[in-house]
């Protein structure tokens, strides 16, 4: 849907401008993050959030990667002001685990081609 689009690249653009790189999308994390997102549209566009009541795995992922979760927090702002729906704990930590694979990627073909 067109509706499916507009988040997910808007959501990219969240990613790329938040870090300054831009994405490989030949890579499989790439691949794994724009699956990920596409199931997260859908679930925001229908308002169908899967219910969960453990945040540890929260705990752990915000320490390990704070950059990444940093960036999943202004990614859960924008969906909550323009859709309307609250990112759970549990779709930070997911969307937090992609955006880290996806940022260590970019960085290091920047380091490589510097």
């Amino acid at each position: 849907s067109v509706e499916s689009t507009k988040v997910i690249k808007d959501i990219l653009n969240i990613i790329k401008y938040y870090f300054s790189i831009e994405l490989d999308e030949e890579d499989l994390n790439y691949d794994r993050l724009l699956t990920h997102l596409k199931y997260f549209a859908k679930r925001i566009i229908n308002n169908n959030q899967y219910v969960s009541n453990d945040s540890s795995f929260l705990t752990v992922i915000s320490t390990t990667y704070p950059e990444a979760y940093g960036c999943a927090m202004k990614i859960g702002e924008y969906i909550l002001k323009n859709n309307d729906y609250k990112v759970n704990d549990d779709e930070l930590v997911y969307l937090t685990m992609h955006i880290q694979r996806v940022m260590s990627v970019a960085r290091e073909k920047m380091k490589i081609h510097k």
